[in-house]
C-alpha cells in the first residue's frame, strides 16, 4: 500500500491538470459521502435524547462538512484557471 502511494506520488506530477482535478474531486465526493453516512448513523440512534454526547458528534460532522465545502470551492477555483 505504501509503495503504491509512493509510486503514485511520483506519477502525480506527470498527470494532466484535468486528471489531477478528477482525482481530487473523487476524493472530495468520497469524503462527503463518508461524513453523510456517519451523520445518518448517529442521527438514527435510538433514544437520541438520552445520549447528549451524540449532539456534539453531529455538530462536529456538520462542521467538517462545511470545511469540506469550503475546500471544494477553493479547489474548483484553483483548477478552473
Amino acid at each position: 500500500m505504501i509503495l503504491s502511494i509512493f509510486l503514485f506520488s511520483l506519477k502525480w506530477h506527470t498527470l494532466s491538470r484535468h486528471l489531477k482535478f478528477q482525482f481530487i474531486r473523487r476524493g472530495l465526493e468520497m469524503r462527503r459521502q463518508h461524513l453523510r453516512v456517519q451523520w445518518a448513523e448517529i442521527n438514527n440512534v435510538l433514544d437520541f435524547r438520552l445520549k447528549p454526547h451524540l449532539k456534539d458528534a453531529l455538530l462536529n460532522i456538520e462542521k467538517q462538512l462545511k470545511e469540506l465545502y469550503k475546500d471544494e470551492e477553493r479547489l474548483y477555483l484553483e483548477y478552473s484557471k
